[in-house]
């Protein structure tokens, strides 16, 4: 435990650490906190690096309160945040609700498909009329994508045969990339149900730098790949045309850039993965597919 985070636990009466069992634990210190008989959730970030995260949770607690007010009949929300101590720590009301679904349990995900998919229709539409007040200026990601592709792959580039088609087609492709608020690593185990309520919360990744659909093809790229569920991932896509109402062939052509844009990031993630679950296969073969037939991809 850092010597801030500890300072930080002190202001309270009673507290818990945790641990991320859905993610990494070195970059994020973690604590269910009680003050005044009332519960909080305390997120500290271990270093500068990472307390841009913490500006991205701000951020999209703003948009989810955009979106709760905008679409109150969804019934979507976003963290409550409570304070912001120092630029390194983030306390939020506590919520004692469990995850909508469990880490790989795809099953249930695609029980939840259909309000998934209008979910995301909805945080689409909402994100296209929201600006934000802060976080403005830099480039963005996708613009950015060679050195962040770059940065995920390291030395396993040199693995990746249709890099530099990739490459090619992502460069032709960004003067027509709309870039909106999007979560950034969205799944339903972002997700507590409260109720009729979904709480989508762990907004670090999010903001206005990423590519429109980034949050569909992360989505879809989980399916294909990690579940090795093409159906899955085709059922998420046909729900959210329908939700939408989008023509398939005009979605199709935005959806696969965003979605090369991630199979990028999952063929750097099963590179890390493999030793557990060898996914290196279905990750290239969603970039070829993206490449080569995207109107397969629903």
């Amino acid at each position: 435990m850092t010597e801030d985070f500890s300072k930080v636990l002190h202001y309270f009466d009673d507290h818990e650490v945790l641990v991320n069992d859905h993610g990494m634990n070195n970059r994020y210190r973690y604590a269910k906190a009680k003050k005044s008989g009332e519960w909080f959730f305390v997120k500290h970030a271990d270093n500068k690096q990472e307390r841009e995260g913490l500006h991205r949770e701000v951020e999209w607690a703003k948009f989810m309160q955009y979106v709760a007010e905008t679409k109150h009949d969804e019934h979507l929300k976003g963290p409550e945040i409570i304070d912001y101590i120092s630029d390194h720590t983030l306390v939020f009301r506590y919520i004692d609700a469990p995850l909508l679904v469990e880490r790989h349990d795809v099953a249930t995900w695609q029980a939840h498909m259909k309000r998934y998919a209008g979910m995301l229709h909805t945080l689409d539409e909402c994100a296209q009329s929201w600006r934000p007040d802060s976080i403005e200026g830099r480039l963005s990601r996708t613009q950015d994508f060679d050195s962040i592709w770059r940065k995920w792959l390291g030395d396993n580039i040199t693995q990746v045969e249709r890099y530099n088609d990739a490459t090619v087609v992502m460069t032709e492709s960004i003067p027509q990339i709309t870039t909106i608020m999007q979560h950034g690593d969205l799944t339903p185990w972002q997700i507590f149900a409260d109720g009729d309520s979904w709480i989508i919360y762990d907004g670090e990744r999010s903001g206005v730098d990423l590519p429109r659909f980034n949050d569909i093809a992360y989505g879809y790229g989980r399916l294909y790949t990690m579940f090795h569920s093409k159906e899955a991932a085709k059922s998420l896509v046909n729900h959210y045309l329908e939700a939408s109402g989008m023509n398939k062939w005009l979605f199709i052509e935005k959806f696969r850039i965003a979605l090369i844009n991630r199979s990028i990031g999952i063929i750097s993630d099963a590179f890390r993965d493999r030793e557990r679950d060898d996914y290196i296969k279905d990750a290239k073969e969603l970039l070829a597919t993206c490449l080569d037939a995207p109107d397969t991809l629903a």
